[in-house]
């Protein structure tokens, strides 16, 4: 792996088997070539990153085998069974309403810091690694 943020950096970013650009600071370049941009100076980041890397994954998944069930659940029961094409429509968007509530489930913060009851005081966990609009009195960072 391969950590950069300059003009120099971007030819190793672009070699690198994963290459990370912090984005804050970093040039055009070096944020094209880098697989990752973390948009934060900080690298206590990474583990957090990580961590939402395998619960993508693992949330990915288990999607993917729970739509297939419900699918073949439905044709399996038309073998035996005529099904009404109502039946097979409410199935598939059943399915796709399961999904979507199991994939938003990956908004919620990684870890809850004692005390913790506000989702302002939680968001501390996902705080650099994605771009936040800019205030009303910030000036734009490009003419």
């Amino acid at each position: 792996g391969m950590v950069g943020d300059g003009i120099n950096d971007g030819p190793a970013l672009a070699q690198a088997d994963v290459g990370l650009a912090m984005g804050s600071g970093g040039t055009a370049l070096a944020c094209q070539a880098a697989d990752v941009i973390l948009m934060s100076d900080r690298l206590a980041l990474l583990p957090v990153l990580v961590d939402l890397a395998r619960r993508c994954r693992r949330v990915i998944m288990i999607n993917i085998v729970l739509a297939m069930v419900l699918k073949f659940l439905v044709l399996a029961f038309s073998v035996w069974v005529r099904v009404p094409l109502w039946v097979a429509i409410l199935a598939d968007v059943g399915s796709l309403l399961l999904v979507l509530a199991h994939g938003v489930t990956l908004l919620q913060p990684l870890h809850t810091h004692e005390g913790s009851s506000t989702w302002e005081q939680r968001r501390y966990d996902y705080e650099g690694l994605f771009v936040t609009p800019p205030s009303a009195g910030d000036s734009p960072a490009f003419p």
